[in-house]
């Protein structure tokens, strides 16, 4: 239950900053009753994890690499590195060296950004007659949203690595307790994340259609 909770929180969880338009305020989607678009909410979400599970798998498969290449060549350093990053047995490392790298590499993972995102919201706001309050438009914006991205993105990776770490430890102590035993906290973590995510992405499906019209309405 507390493994459902936490997925739907860094799933969900967002910081909104609120908008206001120049010349017009989009309230409804042409006053259709049956339109998925029933309000143009004036907020931007800053979502604590866009990325969803993905850190997870990426972690995942970033420190099963070390026994892929150990098994392929057969190298003392792929060798030892394997047995460092392996938390199930008292060789090399102690297994709080894989829960530590576990934890970092799903943060980094989290607040890692390749696409300039407050560049390209600035850029649209701008298209779309909106500014956020109290803010110039153009640099200051970005700066701005840029600071709003880092912090929230900061507080879901953390929260996220904590959770993610807490459930492998968890799937550890059962299996010691219980041999042969394990319910797989991380697989119902990713499991429920990536169900969250498709529906979100069902309901963006449904809405864009509506919302496109209600665009070229107002010429924007």
């Amino acid at each position: 239950m507390m493994v459902t909770m936490g997925a739907v929180l860094v799933t969900e969880g967002c910081r909104k900053i609120k908008l206001q338009y120049y010349g017009f305020k989009l309230a409804s989607s042409a006053g259709k009753e049956n339109s998925p678009v029933t309000e143009v909410e004036p907020y931007i979400p800053f979502n604590i994890n866009p990325t969803g599970m993905q850190p997870l798998l990426t972690t995942s498969y970033l420190l099963a690499f070390p026994s892929i290449m150990a098994s392929i060549f057969r190298s003392p350093f792929w060798e030892n590195l394997k047995e460092i990053l392996n938390p199930m047995t008292s060789v090399g490392g102690s297994p709080w060296i894989y829960y530590l790298t576990y934890a970092f590499f799903v943060f980094v993972f989290n607040i890692f950004d390749i696409a300039n995102l407050p560049k390209e919201i600035s850029d649209y706001l701008n298209k779309m007659s909106a500014r956020v309050p109290k803010i110039k438009p153009g640099r200051a914006t970005v700066d701005y949203l840029t600071k709003i991205q880092t912090s929230t993105r900061f507080w879901g990776g953390l929260l996220l690595s904590l959770l993610a770490t807490s459930s492998l430890l968890l799937d550890r102590y059962l299996r010691q307790i219980n041999e042969g035993f394990s319910i797989g906290f991380t697989s119902v973590l990713i499991i429920v994340g990536s169900i969250i995510e498709l529906r979100r992405s069902y309901q963006a499906y449904n809405v864009m259609p509506a919302l496109s019209k209600v665009l070229k309405r107002y010429g924007a």
